[in-house]
Protein backbone atom coordinates (compact mmCIF):
# COMPACT_ATOMS: atom_id res chain seq x y z
CA UNK A 1 0.00 0.00 0.00
CA UNK A 2 1.32 3.44 -0.90
CA UNK A 3 2.19 5.90 1.90
CA UNK A 4 1.70 3.44 4.78
CA UNK A 5 2.73 4.63 8.21
CA UNK A 6 3.50 2.29 11.10
CA UNK A 7 1.28 3.01 14.12
CA UNK A 8 2.39 0.22 16.44
CA UNK A 9 1.46 -3.38 17.21
CA UNK A 10 1.90 -4.26 13.54
CA UNK A 11 -1.05 -2.11 12.45
CA UNK A 12 -0.71 0.16 9.47
CA UNK A 13 -2.87 2.87 8.01
CA UNK A 14 -2.74 4.57 4.69
CA UNK A 15 -5.06 5.50 1.84
CA UNK A 16 -8.23 3.43 2.11
CA UNK A 17 -8.06 2.83 5.86
CA UNK A 18 -11.33 3.43 7.70
CA UNK A 19 -11.23 4.54 11.33
CA UNK A 20 -13.79 5.61 13.94
CA UNK A 21 -13.79 8.95 15.74
CA UNK A 22 -15.78 9.06 19.00
CA UNK A 23 -18.86 11.31 18.89
CA UNK A 24 -21.29 12.19 21.66
CA UNK A 25 -23.95 10.12 19.84
CA UNK A 26 -21.74 7.21 18.68
CA UNK A 27 -18.92 7.25 16.14
CA UNK A 28 -18.08 9.05 12.91
CA UNK A 29 -16.25 6.88 10.35
CA UNK A 30 -13.41 8.46 8.42
CA UNK A 31 -11.70 7.26 5.25
CA UNK A 32 -8.02 8.19 4.84
CA UNK A 33 -7.60 9.36 1.25
CA UNK A 34 -4.10 10.89 1.35
CA UNK A 35 -1.12 10.99 3.71
CA UNK A 36 2.19 12.77 3.89
CA UNK A 37 5.50 11.79 5.49
CA UNK A 38 4.91 14.02 8.54
CA UNK A 39 1.81 12.29 10.00
CA UNK A 40 -0.73 14.52 8.25
CA UNK A 41 -3.84 12.95 6.73
CA UNK A 42 -6.66 14.06 4.48
CA UNK A 43 -9.71 12.21 5.73
CA UNK A 44 -13.22 12.02 4.34
CA UNK A 45 -15.57 11.82 7.36
CA UNK A 46 -19.00 10.37 6.73
CA UNK A 47 -21.66 13.03 7.41
CA UNK A 48 -23.60 10.49 9.46
CA UNK A 49 -23.10 9.52 13.09
CA UNK A 50 -23.34 5.75 13.60
CA UNK A 51 -24.22 4.10 16.88
CA UNK A 52 -21.40 1.56 16.48
CA UNK A 53 -18.76 0.25 14.09
CA UNK A 54 -21.04 -2.66 13.14
CA UNK A 55 -23.49 -0.20 11.55
CA UNK A 56 -20.95 0.59 8.81
CA UNK A 57 -21.45 -1.37 5.60
CA UNK A 58 -18.05 -1.32 3.89
CA UNK A 59 -19.54 -2.52 0.60
CA UNK A 60 -21.98 0.37 0.29
CA UNK A 61 -20.04 3.46 1.34
CA UNK A 62 -21.55 6.60 -0.18
CA UNK A 63 -19.76 8.02 -3.22
CA UNK A 64 -18.89 11.63 -3.82
CA UNK A 65 -17.77 14.54 -1.69
CA UNK A 66 -21.31 15.64 -0.75
CA UNK A 67 -21.57 12.66 1.63
CA UNK A 68 -18.39 13.57 3.48
CA UNK A 69 -16.75 16.30 5.51
CA UNK A 70 -13.13 16.50 4.32
CA UNK A 71 -10.55 17.54 6.90
CA UNK A 72 -6.75 17.75 6.82
CA UNK A 73 -5.46 16.77 10.27
CA UNK A 74 -2.77 15.13 12.39
CA UNK A 75 -2.73 11.40 13.05
CA UNK A 76 -1.98 11.67 16.78
CA UNK A 77 -5.16 9.93 18.01
CA UNK A 78 -4.65 7.13 15.48
CA UNK A 79 -1.10 6.63 16.70
CA UNK A 80 -2.29 6.68 20.31
CA UNK A 81 -5.16 4.27 19.46
CA UNK A 82 -7.87 6.70 20.60
CA UNK A 83 -9.29 6.42 17.08
CA UNK A 84 -9.68 2.76 16.19
CA UNK A 85 -9.03 1.45 12.70
CA UNK A 86 -12.09 -0.53 11.62
CA UNK A 87 -11.32 -1.70 8.11
CA UNK A 88 -10.33 -0.92 4.56
CA UNK A 89 -12.39 0.46 1.71
CA UNK A 90 -12.96 -2.52 -0.60
CA UNK A 91 -11.13 -2.03 -3.91
CA UNK A 92 -9.85 1.38 -2.79
CA UNK A 93 -8.83 3.62 -5.70
CA UNK A 94 -7.44 7.03 -4.81
CA UNK A 95 -9.09 8.53 -7.91
CA UNK A 96 -12.48 7.80 -6.28
CA UNK A 97 -11.43 9.96 -3.31
CA UNK A 98 -9.91 12.97 -5.13
CA UNK A 99 -7.69 15.52 -3.51
CA UNK A 100 -9.71 18.77 -3.38
CA UNK A 101 -8.46 22.27 -3.87
CA UNK A 102 -8.02 24.07 -0.55
CA UNK A 103 -8.80 27.70 0.21
CA UNK A 104 -7.21 30.19 2.55
CA UNK A 105 -7.63 33.84 3.45
CA UNK A 106 -4.63 36.14 3.61
CA UNK A 107 -3.99 36.85 7.31
CA UNK A 108 -3.00 40.47 6.65
CA UNK A 109 -5.73 41.19 4.08
CA UNK A 110 -8.72 38.86 4.70
CA UNK A 111 -10.43 39.95 1.49
CA UNK A 112 -7.60 38.26 -0.45
CA UNK A 113 -8.56 34.62 -1.03
CA UNK A 114 -6.42 31.87 -2.48
CA UNK A 115 -6.99 28.35 -3.82
CA UNK A 116 -4.13 25.98 -3.00
CA UNK A 117 -3.25 22.82 -4.85
CA UNK A 118 -1.42 19.89 -3.24
CA UNK A 119 0.11 16.72 -4.65
CA UNK A 120 -1.15 13.24 -3.70
CA UNK A 121 1.49 13.20 -0.96
CA UNK A 122 0.05 16.48 0.43
CA UNK A 123 3.04 18.53 -0.70
CA UNK A 124 2.19 22.10 -1.68
CA UNK A 125 2.16 22.61 -5.47
CA UNK A 126 0.82 26.11 -6.11
CA UNK A 127 -1.87 28.62 -5.29
CA UNK A 128 -3.92 31.12 -7.26
CA UNK A 129 -5.95 34.10 -6.17
CA UNK A 130 -9.70 33.47 -6.04
CA UNK A 131 -12.90 35.43 -5.58
CA UNK A 132 -15.32 35.04 -2.69
CA UNK A 133 -17.90 33.55 -5.06
CA UNK A 134 -15.40 30.76 -5.83
CA UNK A 135 -14.95 29.99 -2.14
CA UNK A 136 -18.56 30.34 -0.98
CA UNK A 137 -19.96 27.48 -3.04
CA UNK A 138 -18.63 24.82 -0.63
CA UNK A 139 -16.47 22.88 -3.11
CA UNK A 140 -13.21 23.66 -1.36
CA UNK A 141 -11.65 22.59 1.91
CA UNK A 142 -10.20 25.12 4.34
CA UNK A 143 -6.40 25.06 4.04
CA UNK A 144 -5.49 24.30 7.62
CA UNK A 145 -4.27 21.26 9.49
CA UNK A 146 -6.31 20.49 12.57
CA UNK A 147 -5.05 18.76 15.66
CA UNK A 148 -6.83 15.55 16.56
CA UNK A 149 -8.82 17.14 19.42
CA UNK A 150 -10.12 19.86 17.08
CA UNK A 151 -11.27 17.19 14.62
CA UNK A 152 -13.40 15.66 17.36
CA UNK A 153 -14.73 19.07 18.36
CA UNK A 154 -15.63 19.96 14.76
CA UNK A 155 -17.39 16.62 14.16
CA UNK A 156 -19.37 16.98 17.39
CA UNK A 157 -20.35 20.54 16.43
CA UNK A 158 -21.36 19.87 12.82
CA UNK A 159 -22.85 16.38 13.00
CA UNK A 160 -25.78 15.21 15.11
Amino acid sequence: MQDEIQIGAGKLYGPGTIFAVPHRNGIVPGVVSHTDSKNILLTWFLRTVLSSETDLDLESLPKGPDSYLRIKHSDMFLRKHRWRTIGQVPRFAQDDWPLPLFFRRDTLEPSNLFLSEYSRSLSFVREVQASSSDIDDGRYVKDSTLGAALVEKRLNKHLT
